[in-house]
């Protein structure tokens, strides 16, 4: 389990206006620590299943642990939901039922000074949701 945690923001309420087919198959193209996810693989049958995507190579390893409980049931890819198509082509799926887009900034990122968005705690001017982009907040200031 993360050190971390993350309050799902209208966990309930997404899950009951997301899901249209019960053994269907959903995206949580911004999955964070997996708190939509689990809320909605338990609100679905075990035919349903869950691809989800997030940029932040961190946040994706917190949600795999996070969501060891659901098996195959739920499968991880670490990439940017502007590549949604593509990921969605390459995990072999070929319909879906439902896509959630959680816009907002985690926690986490927050909390974390070295990620560089805490308005709390001094840190780099960073703002990277994927450490891997070069490009920095400092980069693009100076």
């Amino acid at each position: 389990m993360s050190e971390y945690t993350h309050v799902a923001v209208l966990a309930e309420e997404t899950v009951n206006l997301l899901i249209t087919e019960k053994k269907g198959t959903y995206v949580d193209a911004t999955l964070g620590m997996g708190g939509h996810t689990a809320r909605l693989l338990n609100a679905l049958p075990p035919e349903a299943s869950v691809l989800g995507i997030d940029w932040d190579p961190e946040m994706a390893g917190i949600a795999t642990n996070n969501l060891k409980p659901f098996g195959d049931r739920v499968k991880i890819a670490q990439g940017n939901f502007a590549n949604i198509d593509e990921i969605v082509t390459r995990e072999g799926i070929r319909s879906l039922s439902g896509v959630l887009f959680d816009l907002g900034i985690s926690s986490l990122h927050f909390d974390k000074p070295s990620r560089g968005f805490s308005l709390k705690h001094d840190g780099p001017l960073d703002m990277r949701i994927n450490p891997d982009n070069p490009l920095t907040a400092y980069t693009i200031i100076n």
